[in-house]
């Protein structure tokens, strides 16, 4: 497998993945004096974009009100 775009030292496919497989560990693990893994994150972020889809979906409805006006 090639990875388009990178510099050599990403060509190997072997050496991409071990990286990948590191930083999939190293995510799962808090740091120290911090209460937030990847996942909780995850979680609050995924909690953050359905608000923001809420309060567009609302916006957008406000403006078609004006509109209709």
């Amino acid at each position: 497998m090639v990875f388009g775009g990178l510099g050599p030292e990403f060509q190997d496919t072997t050496l991409v993945l071990g990286i990948i497989a590191k930083m999939a560990e190293g995510s799962r693990r808090v740091a120290p004096g911090e209460e937030k893994s990847l996942e909780t994150l995850w979680v609050e972020h995924s909690g953050l974009v359905k608000h923001i889809e809420e309060l567009a979906a609302d916006f957008v409805g406000s403006l078609r009100k004006c509109t209709a006006i």
